[in-house]
């Protein structure tokens, strides 16, 4: 006769396989679906957001001249862009970076994309930097050298742009009602923003023109080969330690022009739709709870 009885109830109930959590399930899922770079840049974004709870990273994260020139703070140039003090932030820039970051990734390797993140935003606080500067040099006004350049949007603006640079002759987006050629669609987000927020924001605007010189090939002298790319993925290459974990994409690996070809209409009109809703929202809701 088998027992029974509530030892024996608490002897099986132990034996059952424990319940999975559904917050580490989701992380587990987005570790495997997304490629290193992209989980980096997004988890640093969340990290920036988990500090504002204590600290506010802002003052010590992003570009602002006095403290990146004169005080020798030159890794401002490259945290700014990592900078998402807000959860509003948080959740648009996840929305609106993941899918176009992940495929560019795929495309390009880990290699070239962290490569090409780097180079974005350094070029784009550098002419930061060079436009505060000037603007003191000819009004002697100090306030210009406090002003700060720093949000993830920085990266998101200029991939933006640097993808519609090489967009095909005559494509169009739709922005609301009307058809915008893509090519222009980048100043069209800009316009929209602008409009929204009542301001013109100088910082997003260098990105977007830093974006438009590298679909150009205007910094075509900056970039490097995929040679050197290769080098430092092996043979103790500043990025080998990287190239071991798990996700990072060989640059032979590199899928090239076929990571984008599926479902990219539906990518398209996803970020189109995330940039307006992110800058409506914030229109209306501006206060630091978020």
């Amino acid at each position: 006769m088998p027992p029974s009885g509530p030892e024996h109830q608490q002897a099986s109930s132990s034996s059952l396989p424990p319940n999975s959590n559904p917050i580490l399930s989701a992380y587990l899922g987005f570790v495997q679906s997304t490629p290193l770079i992209t989980r980096y840049v997004i988890t640093l974004a969340c990290c920036t957001y988990v500090s504002s709870w204590f600290v506010d990273p802002t003052f010590a994260l992003t570009n602002i001249p006095m403290f990146t020139v004169e005080r020798f703070e030159l890794y401002r140039i490259v945290t700014s862009s990592v900078l998402c003090p807000t959860l509003l932030n948080l959740i648009f820039a996840y929305l609106s970076f993941v899918e176009s970051g992940k495929r560019l990734e795929y495309a390009m390797g880990s290699g070239a994309f962290v490569y090409l993140l780097f180079l974005l935003a350094v070029l784009t606080n550098l002419l930061y930097l060079l436009g505060a500067y000037i603007l003191f040099a000819l009004t002697s006004n100090h306030l210009y050298l406090m002003g700060s350049c720093g949000s993830i949007w920085i990266w998101i603006l200029s991939l933006l742009a640097s993808e519609c640079s090489r967009a095909p002759p005559g494509s169009t987006r739709r922005l609301f009602v009307v058809n915008v050629p893509t090519l222009y669609f980048p100043l069209a987000i800009l316009l929209l923003f602008s409009l929204l927020s009542g301001s013109i924001s100088t910082p997003y605007c260098l990105a977007v023109a830093v974006g438009y010189a590298y679909g150009y090939g205007h910094i075509s002298r900056l970039q490097v080969t995929p040679e050197r790319i290769t080098k430092w993925e092996t043979n103790q290459g500043c990025l080998s330690n990287f190239a071991k974990r798990d996700g990072w994409i060989y640059r032979t690996d590199a899928q090239g022009i076929g990571a984008w070809a599926s479902n990219a209409s539906n990518s398209q009109q996803q970020q189109q739709q995330v940039f307006i809703m992110y800058h409506v929202v914030w229109k209306f809701y501006p206060f630091r709870v978020f």
